[in-house]
């Protein structure tokens, strides 16, 4: 497969893409659904998921306290200025419990990557055929720990930081679901060698597409029970993707 898999043109419309996204993980579930095979062994990633989910938000709410003290001025006593602080200490809380959420599924991602990847690449192999001319990784890789440990410190900071800022913080939904779809869209291109800036690309331009499949998995408890599936959908996106190459 030539390394500039992306640069096709014939691109789809953002509503069209969007569209075809939030279609995807129907069709993915579908796929699984004709393959009981690959989805009893979606149970791993599912399990992972929801250990670290758990052990998170008890994490969370057993240190919160000291976070906050850390974190925020001592509280006022001054009417006005303890408003604000409840309002900062709302604004704190918010975010540190997307940033630990986000935390507990880059672990699970990371985790559960071997059994993703081959659920991924059966699915591209039942899609593409002979086009499919890849391997999947061993099932304990360093290369490939070490590419979703840096997909999913992309996938927790950026929302956070757009979660941050004053007026763009509206946004953080979608940026979200932008991530989470990236980061199951992303394992047939990473199969193939293409460095992670290369594939970031793709992403952007497939983002409509991804924002469309990541709104199934925005939700908190959701990415528990929707991750797993999620994969089969991402793999069509993509495939399709690699359809359109030169």
């Amino acid at each position: 497969m030539s390394k500039n898999v992306g640069n096709a043109g014939g691109e789809p419309g953002p509503v069209r893409g969007f569209v075809g996204g939030f279609s995807a993980f129907i069709g993915g579930c579908r796929w699984l659904g004709r393959h009981p095979g690959w989805l009893a062994l979606l149970l791993v990633p599912f399990l992972f998921g929801a250990v670290t989910f758990s052990a998170g938000v008890l994490a969370f709410f057993e240190y919160n306290a000291s976070l906050y003290e850390y974190l925020l001025f001592k509280r006022p006593e001054d009417p006005w200025k303890l408003a604000l602080w409840f309002g900062l200490k709302g604004v704190v809380g918010v975010a540190l419990f997307l940033f630990v959420l986000g935390a507990s599924v880059v672990v699970a991602a990371v985790l559960a990557s071997p059994v993703f990847d081959r659920v991924s690449l059966a699915v591209e192999r039942d899609v593409l055929g002979a086009a499919a001319n890849t391997r999947a990784a061993p099932l304990f890789s360093w290369r490939l720990a070490v590419d979703e440990f840096k997909k999913g410190l992309i996938s927790v900071c950026l929302p956070l930081i757009v979660l941050l800022i004053p007026g763009l913080n509206v946004v953080t939904p979608l940026v979200t679901a932008l991530v989470l779809g990236w980061n199951l869209y992303d394992y047939p291109f990473a199969r193939r060698g293409l460095p992670l800036s290369e594939r970031i690309g793709m992403a952007l331009r497939d983002a409509p597409a991804l924002i469309g499949l990541g709104v199934w998995l925005i939700f908190p408890l959701a990415q528990i029970f929707l991750m797993p599936f999620a994969i089969a959908g991402a793999t069509l996106i993509a495939c399709e993707r690699i359809k359109r190459a030169p």
